[in-house]
């Protein structure tokens, strides 16, 4: 595995041994001295060649749906359909910027679960309950 001393850790694409395809975990651990204070672990997936062509095609068709809003939703339920969850997330965040309702909120919390990131999944659910009411 990677470490560092320092707080700022930079991988120069092409650095790691990432395929097209294959699927991966990190494991972040933050130490003081020999004492480990915070750990997250997190899992994503690259998607195949073909499927990223795929995803080039819908991204190009995609430009020209309008409000942003309704584009940003969108490309975040083609991610999300093709298991890209890390993506997914973000879209579907960017989208709740611009529209917060409690659906979207819910589709940030699925995708975390997909990811097996708990706290990020619970804190999105305790917040599009929050919306519902």
């Amino acid at each position: 595995g990677w470490s560092t001393t320092t707080t700022d850790l930079t991988i120069a694409p092409g650095e790691l041994p990432l395929a097209p395809g294959n699927e991966y975990s990190w494991e972040f651990t933050a130490w003081k001295g020999d004492e480990p204070i915070d750990e997250e672990v997190g899992f994503f997936a690259i998607a195949p060649a073909e499927l990223e062509s795929e995803l080039e095609i819908l991204g190009a068709c995609l430009v020209r749906q309008e409000p942003s809003s309704a584009r940003t939703l969108l490309w975040a339920m083609i991610l999300e359909t093709q298991e890209l969850f890390v993506e997914a997330a973000w879209e579907y965040e960017q989208a709740f910027r611009q529209l917060p309702t409690a659906r979207i909120g819910y589709r940030i919390a699925a995708c975390y679960d997909q990811l097996s990131h708990e706290n990020l999944r619970d804190w999105w659910n305790e917040r599009a309950r929050e919306i519902e009411l």
